[in-house]
């Protein structure tokens, strides 16, 4: 990130005012809890491939740690 969390939510407080029991959009995404430890969300050999147009694309392989 370019600026801090703390930059972020200053200057955003200017503009907008947090609803209450909004959901907060720092937190992790659904499914992040997958990776807990005897679940591994991936594994070694999995590959993931993430591409952007205009952008370009990046493969990468997950090898054991």
């Amino acid at each position: 990130m370019i600026f801090c969390f703390f930059e972020l939510v200053r200057d955003l407080s200017h503009f907008m005012v947090p609803a209450p029991r909004r959901r907060d959009p720092y937190r992790d995404p659904a499914g992040a809890a997958l990776g807990l430890p005897g679940t591994p969300y991936l594994r070694a050999g999995d590959v993931v491939d993430v591409e952007i147009d205009g952008l370009g694309r990046r493969q990468q392989t997950f090898q054991e740690v």
